[in-house]
């Protein structure tokens, strides 16, 4: 993966003749790489793992596994997501739509260790980040009417449980997605943790609307709303091509 695109020829014929686990890892490095060849074999592995009534958890046993996000602990079926995620393909919509239906955010959810639905959510952000695809703003609407997953945004005082910090990042996550698939509410999201009195949160909102939009109103939530209300449908939005960290 390291040697970039000369190497997708190479990975490409592997894919084609190797079979089992070997074919899925090549898949995935198919996707760092940016080449789709390998999206039906991943589409083929979730469908498996997802035919059931539940997320799978995880089931391997990894020493001093922290809270979520710790991303050397997610089930098998969340680094397989992540990787369909960086190869946008109207193919894995499907895939989404399930996994969107079969979610459970509850708060205790969110913050168990094996259950992986903390980064259930965060996967579909991020293919929806990836995609710009508006057919993803219905998922993650759905995504965001759980209670676990709305109205985070903190205006006083301060929260001696940071977890609740960590499901602000998620709402967060899911009106970053909102808004690259053009909606409207997730810039309304955004906007509102410019608000917030946790740092961190609110700078994040702040660049991400920034690098939304192209323009920069500070950290003034009036501007900003004053701003998209007269502007909202002259934007041009672009999906998130950001590289990717081999």
């Amino acid at each position: 993966c390291a040697a970039g695109d000369r190497a997708v020829p190479i990975v490409e014929r592997a894919h084609d003749t190797a079979a089992g686990p070997r074919r899925l890892v090549l898949a995935q490095a198919l996707a760092i790489l940016g080449s789709r060849a390998g999206v039906p074999t991943l589409i083929e592995a979730i469908e498996h793992a997802i035919a059931g009534n539940g997320l799978p958890a995880r089931d391997s046993s990894i020493r001093h596994a922290g809270f979520p996000p710790d991303q050397g602990a997610m089930p098998d079926l969340a680094y397989w997501l992540f990787s369909l995620g960086m190869t946008p393909d109207r193919r894995s919509l499907p895939v989404w739509e399930r996994v969107t239906a079969l979610l459970d955010p509850t708060r205790d959810n969110l913050r168990d260790r094996f259950s992986g639905t903390f980064y259930y959510v965060d996967a579909v952000c991020h293919a929806a980040d990836r995609s710009r695809d508006p057919a993803m703003i219905p998922l993650l609407k759905r995504l965001h009417a759980h209670d676990s997953l709305r109205d985070q945004v903190s205006r006083s005082g301060f929260q001696p449980d940071f977890f609740e910090e960590r499901q602000a990042m998620l709402e967060l996550g899911i009106a970053r997605a909102l808004a690259r698939c053009g909606s409207p509410g997730g810039f309304q999201v955004l906007i509102a943790y410019l608000d917030d009195t946790r740092a961190l949160l609110a700078g994040r909102a702040h660049s991400e609307l920034i690098d939304l939009t192209g323009v920069d109103h500070g950290k003034d939530a009036s501007a900003w709303a004053a701003g998209m209300a007269e502007h909202h449908s002259s934007l041009v939005l672009t999906p998130d091509r950001s590289p990717v960290a081999v």
